[in-house]
């Protein structure tokens, strides 16, 4: 059960049974405590940011006007296709397994491995041409014990991934510039793939990890300013060696 909107697994509430449904539902809604309660004004900073983010009214505390969407819970591991597109052809994408997340068990990628995947771009290539799309868009799946595909929902958004194409030879900007200036241009497919540590988001999950060097690391190492505005998100005994290139 989640809200909508809602970002990055924030706000979606995971049910077991029908005693955690209605806990879900009433605080989703803003129904499980007055609006005035401690508990309420522990969470106002929260809800501040969430009115922000989604434009909405910081002074209409509970979110009764809030739409909730149900939703069948999924076994397997989440994974997603980032893509672009023009007059619905579909120009270049890469896929991502996710191989960590954080906070737990409906936060955010921290870790994922990039590469090419048939089926999901197929998948992105039939919607981008049912849509006639044009832009960077991405799509989310889980992907099940058995290795197929449960598709969730398209995102007609630049992904946190949408950058790093060029890691594996499929450069989302790159495909969208040769295809406005020639609309015959071949599709760029992707080859190979990488693990990719995500930051701000992994160093969220773990401020220091012996393993993480052995990821490419996201790091906005080119833009100072940036790094430092991360910086203020981040747990204090984050790794600022890796910050530094080698």
């Amino acid at each position: 059960m989640s809200t909508e909107p809602s970002s990055g697994g924030y706000w979606v509430r995971q049910c077991g049974d029908a005693e955690a449904l209605g806990d879900a539902y009433r605080y989703l809604t803003g129904t499980a405590t007055s609006a005035w309660s401690l508990s309420a004004l522990l969470g106002l900073p929260k809800h501040l940011a969430r009115s922000y983010v989604f434009r909405g009214n910081p002074l209409a505390l509970p979110a009764r006007e809030t739409a909730i969407s149900a939703e069948a819970s999924i076994e397997g591991q989440p994974a997603y296709h980032t893509a672009v597109a023009l007059n619905g052809r579909w120009l270049a994408g890469i896929s991502a397994e996710v191989e960590d997340y954080y906070p737990r068990p409906t936060g955010p990628s921290t870790r994922v491995r990039l590469h090419g995947d048939e089926a999901m771009g197929n998948i992105a290539g039939k919607l981008a041409a049912a849509l006639n799309y044009s832009g960077f868009f991405g799509l989310d799946f889980i992907r099940r014990p058995d290795g197929g595909l449960t598709f969730l929902e398209f995102n007609a958004r630049p992904t946190p991934v949408a950058h790093l194409g060029g890691l594996i030879g499929a450069d989302l900007c790159t495909a969208l510039r040769r295809g406005l200036d020639d609309p015959n241009v071949a599709s760029s497919s992707p080859s190979g793939d990488v693990r990719v540590a995500l930051f701000p988001q992994d160093w969220r999950r773990e401020p220091a990890s012996a393993d993480r060097r052995e990821f490419h690391l996201d790091i906005p190492r080119g833009d100072p300013s940036l790094l430092d505005a991360f910086s203020l998100i981040l747990p204090a005994g984050w790794d600022r060696s890796e910050s530094v290139s080698d």
